[in-house]
């Protein structure tokens, strides 16, 4: 055989014909025969997470309006100072410098009540104690949601009083 002679044989191309440029296009309106359940349970999985997500923003922002028996706190007094302020108050006399204390106390709870005592710390600038002195005792029960101003006449040095506290006392 002579050189010119000799073919070049290609046993792929005896065993799978190449295809065509034609053929290897899919034609536009079909589609792999699962693709639609793929769609179908992607639209399922993500209508249910925003479901979900729906529900517990709705349970964060929903109050329950209706209280799980046991679960309710008893009506109770809830006691607070809420304005406190100190003046000098000069008398007439030499000897009669005293300071005006202002406290007022509100009830912020849901049933009646009174603190056992009211008590006015006086204080320096160091922050030492300078008089301790009660100035209500159980004499005045507040309603729910109401308050009331105490005023008191301390005598002490005025020009030494630069703070104060108020502690409420209860049984």
């Amino acid at each position: 055989m002579t050189p010119d002679n000799i073919g070049r044989a290609s046993a792929r191309h005896e065993i799978l014909p190449e295809p065509s440029a034609a053929s290897r296009l899919k034609p536009a309106g079909k589609r792999r025969p699962k693709s639609w359940l793929r769609v179908a349970w992607s639209l399922l999985i993500g209508g249910a997470v925003l479901a979900g997500a729906a529900v517990a923003a709705l349970e964060r922002i929903t109050p329950n309006s209706t209280p799980l028996a046991g679960l309710t706190a008893p009506p109770a007094p809830r006691l607070a100072v809420t304005d406190t302020s100190f003046t000098t108050a000069s008398g007439s006399g030499e000897g009669d410098d005293a300071v005006l204390v202002t406290v007022t106390l509100a009830n912020l709870g849901t049933a009646a009540g009174a603190p056992e005592w009211v008590i006015v710390k006086l204080l320096d600038a160091d922050g030492d104690l300078l008089m301790r002195r009660p100035i209500a005792s159980r004499e005045m029960t507040l309603d729910p949601g109401s308050s009331r101003t105490l005023v008191s006449r301390m005598a002490a040095v005025p020009g030494q009083v630069t703070d104060m506290v108020v502690e409420l006392n209860r049984d």
